[in-house]
């Protein structure tokens, strides 16, 4: 039987999955693809018992699939590169495999994504500026919204670094949310000072 651990695969740098199967041993590949599957998603993300995930391992050519794991369908909705089969072994009927995920391999597209969220939104907060100052609600508006939409994206991108990176959660996302929301007060007056001045007979 195969443990859930490997001396070639410390768990500070990899993620390390087990599965097993009664009925072959692809079964219990995917079983451990998905065992990797749910402990990185558990790391990124809440999920639910019954939330659905698509487990992709290098080592079959990236392929797609599901698998029964501890009595649970488990079928992805993202794929996830990077998985490889470490072991495999058969104890009776039963087979037996474990996958493995480098850490630093899987965190590193986050670190990138955090890099580049936050460069853009600096760029749509400058916009979002210029726009109010030009008198553009409508485009200020959407500047401010993709300001937002980057914050998820470095939000996102913060969780999947820290898989390989543990300090990357106290990195945070440099614009404020006090600063979109002031801007948007902002326009908001603007709107009420030029609705008095419209609302006046001449």
């Amino acid at each position: 039987a195969i443990s859930g651990k490997s001396a070639h695969h410390p768990l500070s740098l990899w993620v390390v999955g087990a599965g097993s199967s009664g009925e072959s041993i692809d079964l219990a590949r995917q079983a451990a693809m998905a065992d990797v599957v749910r402990q990185v998603k558990s790391r990124v993300k809440s999920t639910s018992e019954d939330e659905r995930w698509e487990a992709s391992s290098s080592s079959a050519g990236n392929t797609r699939g599901e698998s029964a794991w501890s009595g649970a369908k488990v079928q992805a909705s993202e794929e996830i590169a990077g998985i490889q089969i470490a072991e495999t072994a058969q104890d009776g009927k039963i087979w037996y495999a474990l996958a493995v995920l480098e850490r630093a391999a899987f965190a590193a597209p986050g670190r990138t994504a955090m890099r580049e969220a936050d460069a853009d939104a600096q760029a749509r907060l400058k916009a979002a500026v210029e726009s109010i100052g030009n008198r553009r609600p409508l485009d200020a508006l959407d500047a401010l919204r993709q300001v937002e939409a980057n914050r998820s994206k470095f939000d996102n991108g913060r969780d999947r670094a820290a898989l390989g990176e543990p300090d990357a959660l106290q990195e945070s996302f440099s614009i404020q949310r006090a600063t979109v929301d002031s801007l948007r007060r902002e326009m908001a007056r603007g709107f009420e000072f030029r609705r008095s001045i419209d609302s006046v007979e001449v």
